[in-house]
Parts: structure tokens; sequence; C-alpha cells
């Protein structure tokens, strides 16, 4: 549960997951309803076409913004990759990757999270027959 300070509740990692992959399931199910989600550290299966996505958070440091502790600013990335089957062309995960990318945007501020920058980057394939486009999320909160 997150941590309070006179009753204060402060931004954690688990919120700022919870806040992250909330909006990434609403975006799922409003643009590409049906499509499957890796959540980190939970059990899937790949589906045997199509496409898929997989989300991790990466919390990066957390520095105190105060001498007394209480206000603190958690910065992060937020990556989800767009799986696609190898060998079928890249339009349908770049479509996805950039849908993806315009639903976190810099501006405007949403909740009490800002994304400072979300990038596409170059696909990588593996060696189970699928491409990923990562699309990086770079997060800030602070308390």
């Amino acid at each position: 549960s997150p941590s309070t300070h006179q009753g204060k509740v402060h931004m954690s990692n688990v919120l700022v997951r919870q806040e992250l992959e909330t909006r990434l399931a609403t975006f799922v199910s409003s643009n590409f309803p049906g499509t499957p989600v890796a959540w980190q550290n939970i059990a899937f299966t790949k589906p045997a076409n199509g496409f898929w996505l997989e989300a991790f958070l990466i919390p990066n440091i957390t520095p105190l913004r105060s001498v007394d502790g209480r206000t603190k600013t958690f910065y992060g990335l937020f990556q989800v990759n767009v799986w696609a089957k190898a060998g079928i062309g890249m339009r349908q995960a770049e479509v996805v990757a950039d849908a993806l990318q315009n639903s976190f945007p810099v501006t405007p501020k949403y909740g009490a999270m800002t994304v400072e920058k979300t990038t596409v980057n170059a696909p990588i394939r593996d060696d189970s027959g699928w491409v990923a486009v990562p699309v990086l999320i770079n997060y800030r909160y602070d308390t």
C-alpha cells in the first residue's frame, strides 16, 4: 500500500504502475479491442497470429525534493513492446506503436503523472519468429 505522512498519501511505484497500466488498458480497449497484453510478471501465452503488447515498468532513481523527505520525484520508463509475427511486414506494428505514442502525449498532464518524452524505437526481432516495436514512455511524478 502507498506510504503516508501526516495523512497524505504519497505516490509510489505501485501507484505509478497502476496509473500507467490503466491508461494502457484503456488505450487497448478503445483502439484495438481484444488485443492481448502481457503484463509484467503475469503468466501469458503468446497468440498464434496477429499482434500483442508487452508492458514493463522500469523505475529510476527517486530523489527527495525536501530535507524532511516529504516530497519526492518519481522518474522512470514505461516500455510497451508492440509484437507482430515476423515475415508479415511492419505496417500493423507501426500503426499500433504510433497510436500508442499519441495516447501518451507530453502535454497536457493527465492525472498526477507527467509524460516527459515518448519515442518509438527501431524494431527488434526475437528467436521465436516475432518482431517488436518498442514504445518508450518517460514519466515523472512529483509528490
